[in-house]
């Protein structure tokens, strides 16, 4: 299997940060930013400014992780294949065992000890 297709390549969204577009005076938090209307600095309107900032950083948080459980579904389905495992009744649970003992340490691991059980059970 090669592990480094389950990766995701996409960049995980950096934190938002509150800077008025026209001074560049920037805001110390979230909570202080989203109660602002106008800059404190040159006056300009922030707070629909600030607003969409959050939902294009929330909207491309939701995607990344999105992308993480398609691949992770997608390594599953693998792993199980190539370990003989996909058709075992007790396939979910086999699965849900390797990953809580290997995943910390990466696919590779988690595939490791689910062969390690697919050698006992078949």
């Amino acid at each position: 299997m090669n592990f480094s297709n389950y990766d995701n390549n996409k960049p995980y969204p950096q934190i938002v940060k509150f800077i008025c577009p026209k001074c560049g005076y920037t805001y110390p938090g979230r909570k202080t930013a989203l109660s602002v209307k106008f800059c404190s600095e040159c006056g300009t309107p922030v707070n629909g400014y600030f607003e969409d900032l959050v939902s294009s950083h929330t909207t491309s948080v939701k995607e990344y992780h999105k992308e993480t459980g398609r691949l992770y579904e997608l390594f599953k389905k693998d792993a199980l294949y190539e370990t003989g495992l996909s058709n075992h009744p007790k396939k979910e649970g086999l699965f849900s065992y390797a990953w809580d003992v290997g995943h910390s340490s990466g696919y590779y691991n988690v595939y490791c000890v689910l062969n390690d059980l697919a050698q006992i059970l078949l």
